[in-house]
């Protein structure tokens, strides 16, 4: 196999794993009660929110991660 369809194999899989627990945390946190987690203290829980503009933040970070690795693959084939 070529690595250029090792590289897209792995990142459809990843993507796909990002993409399932990215719609999983959006749908539980439509949930009443939410994405909670149990803080220091006992019985207190936290309610996960994220807006627009948190998804726009993760989206320019894998953008810019996908960028990133794209160079290190080019610089290391020359």
């Amino acid at each position: 196999m070529s690595p250029r369809n090792q590289f897209m194999i792995i990142g459809a899989v990843v993507g796909a794993l990002l993409g399932a627990v990215a719609a999983y945390l959006y749908v539980e946190s439509q949930v009443p009660g939410g994405v909670t987690t149990t803080g220091k203290e006992p019985g207190r829980q936290l309610r996960v929110k994220a807006g627009v503009t948190d998804y726009l933040k993760i989206g320019s970070a894998v953008y810019t991660l996908v960028r990133e690795l794209q160079k290190l693959v080019k610089t290391s084939e020359h």
